[in-house]
């Protein structure tokens, strides 16, 4: 994973943000339409972006470097599905493909709030992002809905401070509540 990265951080210079090899990566895992082959990229993101495989040495964090460069260059396409399916109150799209794309996204970001703690937490709050997912929680998908419930519960279990007003100022508890009050019968 580090020569890739480090192919990748030498593209910066040379390329704009469409030609970049992980928006390519990224492009191809939302655009399949056979899920297995977007299953697999998405397992080289996972690879590509877990800290756990990255170098940090005396003069150069790899980590905080390519961390930074995938925030900046990377990030709005990966979850350009998302927020375009969730502008209004409800999922835009509910066709198989688009819901099971948007379960292996909700998953990377899950991934990414464990081990991406500042840079992932920067992005949800300047990006309202939990809002947009928690629009999932009306999908008629039942794995969708959880996949969301997931990643809140997530948020949550980080206790920290950040997150818990930024839950609380933007009332997104209302949407789970709505959610298992309209589920109370089952």
């Amino acid at each position: 994973p580090s020569l890739v990265r480090e192919y990748m951080m030498q593209q910066i210079n040379n390329s704009d943000d469409e030609g970049l090899l992980m928006n390519i990566i990224i492009e191809g895992m939302i655009c399949d339409t056979d899920m297995g082959a977007a299953v697999q990229l998405m397992g080289i993101i996972r690879t590509l972006l877990d800290p756990e495989n990255m170098l940090a040495s005396v003069n150069k964090s790899e980590k905080t470097d390519f961390l930074n460069h995938f925030y900046k260059h990377c990030m709005h396409v990966f979850v350009n599905p998302l927020l375009s399916n969730t502008v209004h109150d409800r999922p835009e799209k509910s066709d198989s493909c688009t819901v099971q794309v948007l379960g292996l996204i909700l998953d990377l970001l899950a991934f990414f709030v464990e081990h991406h703690t500042y840079h992932i937490k920067n992005y949800i709050l300047h990006k309202d992002l939990l809002r947009r997912i928690l629009v999932l929680i009306k999908s008629r998908h039942t794995f969708l809905k959880l996949y969301a419930l997931r990643f809140m519960r997530k948020i949550i279990a980080l206790k920290d401070e950040f997150y818990n007003r930024y839950i609380i100022r933007g009332n997104l508890f209302a949407p789970v509540v709505d959610a298992l009050i309209s589920n109370y019968d089952r």
